[in-house]
């Protein structure tokens, strides 16, 4: 039996040009046209905010990653960003509230 050409193929953690990031950070920036949604209140500018801090600190640009996210289901309560695999979740209300994460355990 062969392989299908267009099933996933796993990867290899060990590989070299596999990146082994501590936490993932998933930003909603989901409908930015859409009123009261992460996205239209910021969720990119955020994203990029962080994405630049996390690459500023040289003891976190190997290890973070910084992800854009669809839909999270909380736009109701701020910005969402979740951080994996801590499976911390925050609610931040501007683009400048992005240094909280910078200092959260």
């Amino acid at each position: 039996m062969t392989e299908d050409s267009r099933s996933p193929k796993k990867i290899d953690p060990t590989a070299s040009s596999t990146q082994n990031y501590e936490a993932h950070m998933f930003v909603c920036t989901n409908s930015p046209d859409k009123e009261g949604k992460c996205g239209h209140k910021g969720g990119h500018e955020l994203r990029m905010k962080l994405r630049e801090l996390v690459l500023q600190q040289d003891a976190w640009k190997d290890r973070v990653r910084v992800n854009a996210s669809g839909c999270l289901g909380a736009c109701e309560k701020g910005i969402t960003v979740v951080i994996y695999p801590q499976a911390q979740w925050y609610y931040l209300q501007t683009t400048e509230d992005v240094l909280c994460l910078a200092i959260a355990p």
